[in-house]
C-alpha cells in the first residue's frame, strides 16, 4: 500500500492540484528509529459484511483467546478457548 500511495504521489504531474501531503514521523528511541508514514487507504469494496450464515465472535484476553458461534437465527452452535501463558515473554 505504502508502494502504491508514494509512487502515485510522484508520478502525479500537478501536485498542488491533484497531489495529497503524505505526513512522515521519525521517532529517536535511542538504539534504533521507528519511521512512520500516514496514509489514506481506500476502503476495500469487497468486505463481506454478511451475518446471513451467523457470525463467530472473538474474544481477546490476556491469557486466552475465547471464540463463540451463533446462527443467523441468533441460535448458540458452539464455543471454546485457547489459553497461552505469556510469562516470561
Amino acid at each position: 500500500v505504502i508502494d502504491k500511495v508514494i509512487t502515485t504521489q510522484l508520478q502525479c504531474k500537478n501536485n498542488k492540484k491533484h497531489g495529497k501531503p503524505i505526513p512522515w514521523s521519525v521517532e529517536d528511541h535511542g538504539e534504533y528509529y521507528i519511521v512512520k508514514c500516514l496514509l489514506d487507504v481506500p476502503k476495500n469494496p469487497h468486505t463481506n459484511y454478511s451475518t446471513s450464515d451467523g457470525v463467530i465472535g472473538v474474544d481477546c484476553n490476556l491469557e486466552h483467546f475465547a471464540w463463540a458461534n451463533v446462527t443467523k437465527d441468533g441460535n448458540y452452535k458452539g464455543s471454546g478457548s485457547l489459553g497461552f501463558s505469556i510469562m516470561g515473554k
